[in-house]
């Protein structure tokens, strides 16, 4: 997956919104994130291999990848992916972070990853990877799909109330929430939340699974003839 321009923009409401970016209400063009010293030494952690679109990268300057931009305005950045691609780190989210990672990051992304995870089970250690990665006071965005009519993209759906939960089960303040959209079937959900204290990830996974919509892969196939068989 890869940011785009609407993606980009909620980014940096991310950063304006939880205090990351010290700069005026008023947004540069495209909503591009400025260098600012308040980066330098920061510890980012971006799930997935994020790609920068076309028009957001020819106005950064990027080389197109997330990893290079970050980098090059002064975070410290690690990526991890299942598949290694672009300089990440080859690690499986369904599997328990090595401790090395724990409390170590200030910002934590996760754009179009998650809702590739599967089986279903592979949900909840994946968040509580995310927790246990983010230090208290932490930034912790997610660009995920909702429910909607974008169907035939994976197998794993996000309501709203599933932000919401998680926050509550973790003592997560959340900063935004709203959809992020480009198209009329193109429906995502983004969020964004802070870290508030040094607490265990929650162990009630009967509301953390409560609010995701899991398809089945016999569904998922033939998208566009059972998309009605979703709602």
């Amino acid at each position: 997956m890869g940011f785009n321009t609407f993606q980009w923009k909620f980014i940096n409401k991310c950063f304006t919104k939880s205090g990351l970016l010290k700069q005026n209400n008023k947004l540069p063009k495209y909503g591009i994130i400025l260098n600012n010293e308040v980066f330098y030494g920061k510890q980012m952690l971006e799930l997935g291999c994020q790609e920068i679109r076309t028009v957001v990268r020819n106005r950064l300057q990027s080389k197109g990848t997330a990893k290079s931009y970050f980098k090059s305005i002064g975070i410290k950045h690690v990526s991890m992916d299942i598949k290694g691609c672009h300089r990440s780190k080859k690690f499986d989210l369904r599997e328990p972070i090595p401790y090395q990672y724990y409390n170590k990051f200030d910002i934590i992304t996760n754009s179009g990853t998650t809702e590739h995870i599967i089986p279903l089970e592979g949900q909840y250690q994946t968040f509580k990877n995310i927790h246990l990665c983010a230090k208290v006071g932490s930034v912790m965005i997610h660009i995920l799909p909702g429910i909607g009519d974008y169907y035939g993209h994976c197998q794993v759906y996000y309501k709203n109330k599933f932000f919401k939960v998680l926050a509550e089960l973790n003592d997560y303040e959340i900063v935004l929430l709203e959809p992020i959209k480009n198209r009329k079937t193109f429906v995502w959900i983004g969020i964004c939340m802070i870290k508030k204290s040094d607490n265990e990830f929650t162990t009630d996974k009967t509301n953390f699974f409560k609010h995701i919509q899991w398809i089945k892969k016999s569904l998922y196939k033939k998208h566009k003839k059972n998309k009605n068989k979703y709602m």
